[in-house]
């Protein structure tokens, strides 16, 4: 299985203060990711996602890329000639039917785009994003497409002292009768 981050979701896992815009949010991405590691799930990165949030926090950047080499479920991804074929696919095929060929011809390709692009070539069946506009563009590139109000935190196990937790003796079991259908001991 892979999935995919925009920069809504890979920001919160590098910038753990930038998190609060989003209640919970650097929890639900941590989670999130535990999650896709526990499937085996590869995370894609694509190549204009990484560079948004390098845009954002330039002086993070060194330290963002030494926590991505941190998870091996990464796996950052360039807008490649695979990509730019998907990309185009995409969009003459939605002619007709979200667009005119003019809106085609005129389409600027923007890093939303090349974003879901880059995810699909790479073989990502679900993205993660909190962009509506990214979120569309990947159901119309027939991908799974989740946003932060989509994701649940797990549940966490409290502790509890174990001074504080009631004790309970079990008694020991009764000595087991026999019926008086047959012979008991010393009988004949």
């Amino acid at each position: 299985m892979k999935a995919a981050f925009d920069n809504t979701f890979l920001t919160l896992l590098l910038n753990k203060r930038g998190a609060a815009s989003v209640p919970k949010g650097a929890e639900l991405v941590d989670d999130l990711i535990q999650e896709l590691e526990k499937k085996k799930a590869k995370i894609i990165i694509p190549a204009p996602t990484l560079t948004e949030v390098l845009l954002k926090a330039p002086k993070s950047g060194p330290t963002y890329l030494e926590k991505l080499k941190e998870y091996s479920c990464f796996q950052i991804k360039p807008f490649d000639e695979k990509s730019a074929v998907e990309l185009a696919e995409t969009l003459i095929a939605s002619i007709g039917k979200k667009r005119t060929r003019k809106d085609v011809a005129k389409t600027k390709v923007t890093f939303d785009r090349q974003i879901v692009a880059v995810a699909k070539a790479h073989g990502a069946t679900e993205m993660y994003s909190d962009d509506k506009n990214v979120r569309d563009f990947a159901k119309e590139c027939g991908m799974d497409a989740f946003g932060f109000s989509d994701l649940r935190l797990s549940p966490k196990q409290e502790k509890l002292p174990y001074d504080q937790a009631e004790q309970k003796t079990i008694p020991s079991p009764s000595k087991v009768q026999r019926s008086d259908s047959g012979p008991t001991e010393g009988q004949a």
